[in-house]
């Protein structure tokens, strides 16, 4: 079966101009996002600041006039960041006229939403967040020194669990959280939260290991105030640096949405975008706590509401095959040419359904996806994403690899785009060797 679901890989694959640039592996990693404003809030997911630039020269796009350029899986706003600094002065994409640039981002996960509206916020208007900020953190401080009048309520089981987070912690960091909520909605607040966002992985014994928190008995933990604090004016430190700088000039919007419903504009002319695997991991499951600390969460149900809204790309809730209306996972006729091997392949047992629902419901919500992003993009406009292939289980014993960059290169062709190219950029090496176990570029145009 390993054999089949190889030569149906590369039978997908001799459709298209595959290039391996391996040695351009940093690209897809969050190894460049070491400083400023792309360091706020590590995202061990995020790709590299670097790949923006990587993408315009690779599909030589030439824009006249202002950029529109949207994300539709926004995660911690590099893409966003990386657009407005290529539009504003000194760019590979600047205008003379810079004021209509127009940047979008769709993302569903809270957290991660508030990440991307700090950073666009600070990058065009560093001196506006400056003005509020000291204030806005003073008066946080203050009112945090008098304390709660009524007892502090901790919601989720991850934080009101004493081995994780003192109960001291736990209340310090939702008090906190509840505090900076309090505030005018503004860029300001914005930075805190992403702040306080921060300190919650530095206040307790867990760490984010790929798809889990993993308790770390000897972690040393810092205290809420402080860290929180720390963490803020390291954050004002970058955005005086981004006050002394060049300018970025237009709008950046952020909404708090699903790629696969969202109704976009139309006209963007780029969008460098990475989804979620097709690994297993949830991400509302990892960003939890900080989800709970900042308010965005209140309780275990609305955690589970939460992960229900996410792209199917884990198997964690049942309904992920009931939005399609199915009690199994079957597969339609349109699909069975392209998915069929893959779902032959997924070994019988207990977990057979959760994979097969996971797979076959990730590349109907990518279908989607690319045919809400086809319709928002102007003749000539460039679609870039960034997409691991999973290795499930251990190859040659019943393991098996999802080669998502080709078929999901398959489903973007059959909602209209244009498949310039599979840029291989990373090899991994997970449970086994596979030429298919890789992460890639892969480069859409949608045609005049």
């Amino acid at each position: 079966m390993l054999t089949k679901i190889i030569d149906h890989y590369k039978s997908l694959e001799s459709s298209y101009s595959l290039t391996r640039n391996v040695g351009s592996a940093s690209l897809v990693t969050a190894k460049d996002n070491s400083s400023g404003v792309d360091s706020w809030f590590y995202f061990k997911e995020s790709f590299s600041r670097n790949l923006f630039d990587y993408v315009v020269e690779t599909t030589q796009l030439s824009i006249n006039g202002p950029l529109r350029f949207v994300d539709p899986f926004a995660g911690s706003g590099t893409s966003l960041v990386s657009a407005l600094r290529a539009a504003g002065e000194g760019g590979s994409l600047h205008q003379p006229d810079g004021t209509g640039n127009f940047v979008m981002g769709l993302e569903v996960n809270p957290v991660m939403v508030e990440v991307c509206r700090a950073k666009t916020v600070c990058i065009l208007h560093p001196e506006h967040v400056l003005g509020e900020l000291d204030e806005m953190r003073n008066v946080v401080v203050r009112q945090f020194e008098a304390g709660p009048g009524d007892e502090v309520r901790v919601p989720g089981a991850t934080l009101n669990e004493e081995r994780y987070y003192s109960a001291d912690a736990a209340r310090d960091l939702v008090f906190l959280g509840a505090l900076i909520g309090a505030l005018p909605d503004s860029g300001g607040r914005s930075v805190l939260r992403v702040a306080l966002a921060s300190a919650v992985g530095a206040t307790g014994k867990l760490r984010k290991d790929g798809r889990a928190l993993r308790y770390v008995k000897s972690k040393r933990v810092a205290e809420p105030l402080s860290s929180f604090l720390s963490f803020t004016e390291s954050m004002i430190h970058d955005i005086k640096v981004l006050a002394a700088g060049e300018r970025c000039g237009g709008e950046a919007m952020v909404v708090h949405g699903d790629a696969r419903a969202a109704e976009l504009r139309d006209g963007y002319q780029l969008s460098i975008f990475s989804p979620p695997y097709p690994n297993n991991i949830d991400y509302t499951e990892v960003y939890k706590v900080e989800a709970y600390a900042l308010g965005f969460l209140s309780d275990e149900a609305e955690l589970r509401q939460q992960r229900v809204r996410t792209l199917r790309s884990h198997p964690s809730s049942r309904a992920a095959l009931s939005m399609d209306g199915l009690d199994e996972p079957v597969l339609r006729d349109s699909e069975k040419e392209l998915l069929e091997v893959v779902v032959e392949s997924i070994p019988s047992g207990r977990y057979w359904q959760q994979r097969t629902g996971m797979i076959v419901g990730y590349f109907r919500d990518m279908r989607l996806v690319f045919r809400r992003m086809f319709d928002a993009m102007a003749p000539g406009g460039v679609a870039c994403f960034v997409v691991g292939n999973s290795t499930h289980g251990v190859l040659g014993e019943g393991g098996f690899v999802v080669a998502a960059d080709v078929l999901l290169a398959h489903c973007a062709a059959e909602e209209g785009w244009e498949v310039e190219g599979i840029h291989v950029l990373r090899d991994l090496i997970r449970r086994g060797k596979s030429e298919f176990a890789r992460e890639s570029l892969v480069i859409l145009r949608k045609k005049s």
